[in-house]
């Protein structure tokens, strides 16, 4: 998966670069933990799970770190995706069974099991690479979180799931030229596709020059720490529509809602063609000018 973009930024002194935007490879851990070790020279707790207040106790994180960081995650996400694959072939678990709910009920070992691969699943990694040299000049990785708890882990908390982004890093002589902003764009992108609504991130407050890109990307925040905690950050957060392809659409149940996941598909005038049935899951074609009430 990769995507084409071109910078129109209006910097003088500057050359807006042409890059492709896709997901990382093992390939490209050590350019991806060069980039990290340049950008986050202290890493806390909130870089990996939005938590700050412990970062004056951390030393620096070398590049070496970042690139066992970084390998260790897309490892573990490949042995996910075969537990999953073989679960579905033993019957275990079913192709778009509802996940996310699992982890709102009790869990049992196997309940734990699967969030822990479901979890695992969701990290992606994605670069923006130079068309012309083919240097990475900047990454960003996401992940599957719980920002809004109270506790960071392992505390047990009721706190959603979310579509996460961290580790945001470009290059120093590529700032401010729009290749953070693609990246989060097709983060945005990607999360929409797996069916979130919404989109979230940490920022530490001082950062100034972070803000203002997450505020003029379309994020909002909605939560600080005390200005007094060490490395103090906000809780950003920006909606985003779950619809992003044509003839597609995916919502998920809450708890104690029905088994099976609503899908809704769409023609290219954007009215709905049909829908899943509540309960079983068997998709039900709309009969011409009947409407739904």
């Amino acid at each position: 998966m990769w995507a084409s973009w071109q910078n129109g930024s209006g910097h003088a002194e500057k050359a807006a670069p042409r890059i492709k935007l896709r997901r990382a490879v093992l390939e490209d851990s050590e350019q991806i933990a060069a980039l990290c070790a340049e950008a986050f020279p202290y890493l806390g707790l909130k870089q990996q799970m939005a938590w700050g207040m412990l970062r004056a106790f951390f030393p620096p994180r070398s590049t070496h770190e970042w690139q066992q960081q970084f390998e260790k995650a897309v490892e573990g996400k490949a042995l996910a995706v075969e537990a999953y694959q073989e679960m579905r072939a033993q019957g275990r678990v079913r192709k778009g069974s509802r996940q996310k709910s699992l982890l709102d009920e009790q869990l049992t070992p196997e309940r734990q099991f699967l969030q822990r691969n479901y979890m695992r699943r969701g990290f992606f990694c994605l670069v923006a690479e130079d068309l012309e040299s083919g240097a990475l000049l900047g990454t960003l990785a996401a992940s599957l979180a719980r920002p809004q708890a109270m506790l960071p882990p392992p505390f047990p908390t009721y706190a959603p799931l979310r579509a996460y982004v961290s580790n945001v890093a470009v290059r120093q002589e590529c700032r401010r030229l729009g290749v953070a902003t693609a990246l989060l764009r097709l983060s945005e992108r990607l999360a929409a596709w797996w069916g979130h609504d919404s989109i979230w991130l940490h920022v530490e407050a001082d950062n100034t020059a972070g803000v203002e890109l997450y505020r003029g990307a379309g994020y909002q925040i909605v939560k600080q720490d005390p200005s007094w905690v060490p490395g103090s950050a906000y809780l950003m957060t920006k909606a985003i529509q779950p619809v992003v392809a044509p003839g597609l659409c995916l919502s998920w149940g809450g708890r104690g809602q029905q088994r099976h996941p609503a899908v809704a598909v769409l023609g290219e005038d954007g009215r709905s063609l049909g829908q899943t049935r509540g309960g079983d899951g068997v998709f039900v074609w709309d009969v011409p000018g009947r409407e739904h009430k």
